[in-house]
């Protein structure tokens, strides 16, 4: 039972994280920090918010990798079924 509540606990992170990542007013870009509002593009190994601030530069790109997502959802579903299996 430890190990499903553990898993529920690590898929609430991996959405909170995503959402405190996304939902930020203040972005650091590589030079200079902004304040925008900003266009979301979702990818599978990435979110990507095109700050408009510098054009036709990939300068002006903020990433969110989402590999900690699915680590954190891959180690949720592991230990989500392992509490189906019982030690004897």
């Amino acid at each position: 039972m430890k190990r499903l509540y553990l898993a529920i606990i690590l898929l609430l992170t991996s959405f909170i994280y995503v959402i405190h990542k996304v939902t930020q007013e203040k972005l650091y870009l590589k030079k200079f920090s902004f304040n925008a509002e900003n266009p979301v593009k979702l990818d599978w190994g990435s979110i990507r918010i095109d700050t408009g601030f510098m054009e036709n530069s990939s300068d002006s790109y903020y990433y969110i990798w989402m590999t900690p997502v699915y680590f954190l959802i891959l180690l949720a579903i592991i230990l989500t079924l392992t509490t189906f299996f019982k030690r004897k």
